[in-house]
């Protein structure tokens, strides 16, 4: 999402990054992406655990290949 001056909204665009490495970041369309993993209304959430600091690790790699897929 990019913002204006005072906050507020002038583009906001859903995309999803995924890897398969540690190394290379995919963008997509986040409803294409939602599609392809088969996410729907019906789905159940398991309750499963996540290694959230694992993510927290991989955040600033997402951010940066998200922005500069905005910026393009």
């Amino acid at each position: 999402m990019f913002s204006n001056g005072r906050g507020h909204p002038q583009l906001v665009e859903w995309m999803a990054a995924s890897t398969s490495t540690l190394a290379a970041w995919v963008i997509a369309d986040m409803f294409e992406a939602l599609m392809r993993a088969n996410v729907n209304a019906d789905m159940a959430n398991p309750g499963a655990t996540v290694d959230l600091p694992a993510l927290q690790q991989r955040l600033p790699g997402v951010i940066e290949s998200v922005r500069a897929e905005l910026d393009v």
